[in-house]
């Protein structure tokens, strides 16, 4: 279940696309963004979310899956993107 997230506009949440439920995630902010990006949930910002410095991983694993559309970006520059992949 791979997939990648662009935010277009800094400051604006990007929802990931539902590609079903997963347990275990991996998420990669792109080596060739220009800033950090930022996770969480529907509220994620750059004072409310997980920061990923450029090229880093965040990795989760979960007691029950849950769906991938539960995750929302932000970044601190446009056009930066967020890879993820994940399995039940």
């Amino acid at each position: 279940m791979p997939g990648s997230v662009m935010v277009g506009t800094a400051g604006i949440a990007v929802r990931a696309a539902n590609k079903g439920r997963a347990r275990f995630l991996l998420f990669k902010a792109r080596g060739d963004n220009t800033g950090n990006c930022y996770l969480g949930g529907s509220d994620v910002s750059a004072v409310d979310g997980m920061s990923l410095i450029l090229g880093e991983i965040i990795q989760i694993e979960l007691k029950d899956a849950i769906p991938t559309s539960q995750f929302w970006f932000d970044a601190a520059n446009n056009g930066d993107q967020i890879d993820l992949i994940g399995n039940e």
